[in-house]
């Protein structure tokens, strides 16, 4: 499976999840805190991520940054799709085609 594909995965589960709420999942419990709950939690897995002293840990700290990312996207409506474009808009051949 792609880098592209797990997330797209990860976002459906983070849909349904907004869109169910089942009992007892941490998506559930950050969705239920508030986007500025789910904010806390983005600086806090940042500030983890950039603290961490072995790959190991730098690896597990910016996954549960981009998951806490992909829930706070949820929240505020936006898809990963907007923010797939966003990225290819600047990226260097798009600018250069304009």
């Amino acid at each position: 499976m792609s880098g592209q594909e797990i997330l797209r995965n990860l976002e459906h589960i983070i849909q349904e999840r907004h869109r169910t709420m089942p009992a007892g999942a941490y998506t559930t419990e950050l969705f239920s805190k508030g986007s500025a709950h789910i904010r806390r939690k983005i600086i806090e897995e940042a500030g983890e991520s950039v603290t961490a002293e072995s790959q190991e840990q730098i690896i597990a700290e910016s996954a549960d940054l981009i998951y806490h990312l992909m829930v706070y996207w949820e929240e505020m409506g936006i898809s990963f799709d907007k923010i797939i474009n966003e990225l290819a808009r600047r990226m260097p051949a798009a600018r250069a085609s304009k």
